[in-house]
């Protein structure tokens, strides 16, 4: 089964940042008391990929997300996070097909993102510089909030499954307190 869950931190979501914040919730850990959630395989962004919409629009955020230049760096996994972006090895995507082979780099690749449309499709971003944050939460099954406390819809007690009906009124709460605080990164998880 694979499920959304949004993690925020207040560092930049690095893969060493993500992988502490989610090492208390994996399956094969040693647990004394069973955790809210688990997980055997992660994904950045996954089967939710491009859920957040980096605002890429005007001088102070082009510059910002290097827009403005060609970038000698990949801005994904080091300025916002994108699971389809840092795919692409040294900043170039390769396809081959059949006998043809062809590079995408990743500015080019931005453009069939949102670029021209002032946004960009990610699945980690500085909170603030996210278009929609008030509008992702449908979908989510579980959230790790800035302070590492996670929540779920459902958690398993080893024998029932138990449904927090307030885990809705959690999210929105989480995202008022942590808004201007943190970076959002939504990961798919699989258990």
């Amino acid at each position: 089964m694979h499920y959304c869950c949004y993690l925020y931190t207040r560092q930049f979501p690095t893969d060493g940042v993500i992988k502490k914040a989610m090492e208390p919730y994996y399956e094969y850990n040693d647990h004394e008391e069973r955790p809210v959630f688990k997980w055997d395989f992660m994904n950045i962004g996954g089967r939710y990929g491009g859920k957040l919409k980096l605002n890429v629009a005007g001088a102070e955020q082009i510059e910002k997300y290097e827009f403005d230049v060609y970038a000698l760096k990949r801005r994904a996994g080091r300025l916002f996070r994108s699971g389809f972006l840092e795919r692409i090895t040294h900043g170039m995507l390769e396809y081959d097909h059949s006998d043809m082979r062809y590079k995408v780099d990743e500015t080019e690749a931005a453009r069939y993102l949102g670029y021209r449309d002032g946004i960009l499709y990610v699945d980690g971003a500085w909170i603030p510089d996210i278009k929609n944050f008030d509008d992702i939460s449908d979908g989510c099954f579980c959230v790790i909030d800035g302070d590492g406390v996670a929540s779920a819809r459902e958690t398993w007690d080893g024998e029932n499954w138990n449904t927090d009906e307030h885990f809705d009124e959690k999210l929105k709460a989480i995202a008022r307190k942590y808004r201007d605080s943190c970076y959002l990164t939504v990961l798919d998880l699989h258990t």
